[in-house]
């Protein structure tokens, strides 16, 4: 990687793909090539020095399928040499599909691996026919500063498998879809959105 010296930066990436299941696709031809590689589009972006350098999400249903738990797991990274004297907080505020406040907390934290939940009464459920996706936002403030902020949608659902049968928000699921690689007889790996659409 090189040293970003101005507002346009050149990056060097290398990708080693030495793993015995990329050494067995290959010798048995069974993709004809490595699988290994950067297949996708690559996203740089600069943090704070402080940092939320995780922030994951998951919901969970009580048992009639009403009221939700919003789960949240935080990750609060100091990059810097020195200890933080400020006390961090982590604000977190949840809006509904509609745009509306739901909920609004503010969390003292420390530098690590941190679990917080909510109790949300009566969100709506997220399904494939109905999406209903909210806004969450954690924002870690330090004083009055704000040193990072972060957005995810989330979906009230909980998933569940049951024996061999799957279920989304308690009702029965039936699941179709394809196993594909990033890669085209003809056309190697430079795919585009028209190949995606006829698989």
């Amino acid at each position: 990687v090189k040293k970003c010296t101005g507002p346009m930066c050149d990056f060097e990436v290398d990708v080693i793909s030495e793993t015995l299941a990329d050494s067995t696709s290959n010798a048995s031809r069974y993709a004809v090539h490595p699988l290994g590689g950067i297949t996708r589009d690559i996203y740089l972006f600069a943090l704070s020095s402080v940092n939320l350098s995780a922030f994951h999400v998951q919901t969970d249903f009580d048992a009639t399928y009403t009221d939700a738990t919003l789960k949240t797991e935080v990750s609060v990274t100091n990059e810097t040499a020195t200890e933080l004297e400020i006390p961090l907080q982590a604000v977190f505020t949840l809006y509904d599909p509609e745009g509306k406040l739901v909920l609004n907390e503010i969390r003292n934290c420390l530098p690590g691996d941190t679990a917080y939940t909510f109790h949300v009464s009566r969100p709506k459920h997220w399904t494939s026919e109905t999406p209903e996706l909210y806004k969450l936002t954690c924002t870690l403030k330090q004083g009055a500063e704000i040193l990072h902020q972060t957005v995810r949608r989330v979906g009230f659902r909980e998933i569940e498998v049951r024996g061999n049968q799957l279920y989304v928000n308690d009702k029965p699921m039936k699941l179709r879809g394809v196993c594909r690689h990033e890669v085209h007889p003809l056309r190697g790996r430079s795919l585009d959105g028209d190949i995606w659409y006829r698989d």
